[in-house]
């Protein structure tokens, strides 16, 4: 899912390992600065962090096993990314 305010995004974002454990790696070339925030199936935020660069790491250990979803915005334009999160 992909949100597109100010046209289309360059570069698709890559999120690894997944499944994960513990911490979830969020990239995005060409983005510097982007934001990433991470909610749980039912919509509830549980995190939000600011990359300072091209990736930023997520500790997403403490979340119960399941599916989550990476809310990845820069400027106006933002994607909807989904991970899983297993023991």
């Amino acid at each position: 899912m992909t949100g597109m305010a100010e046209g289309r995004l360059a570069a698709d974002p890559r999120l690894w390992p997944v499944p994960t454990a513990g911490l979830l790696t969020v990239e995005w070339p060409q983005h510097v600065g982007f934001r990433a925030e991470v909610f749980d199936a039912l919509g509830r935020k549980l995190s939000d962090h600011e990359a300072h660069g091209e990736a930023v790491q997520l500790e997403v250990g403490s979340y119960g096993p399941g599916v989550y979803m990476a809310r990845l915005s820069v400027g106006g334009s933002f994607t909807i990314e989904r991970f899983v999160v297993q023991r």
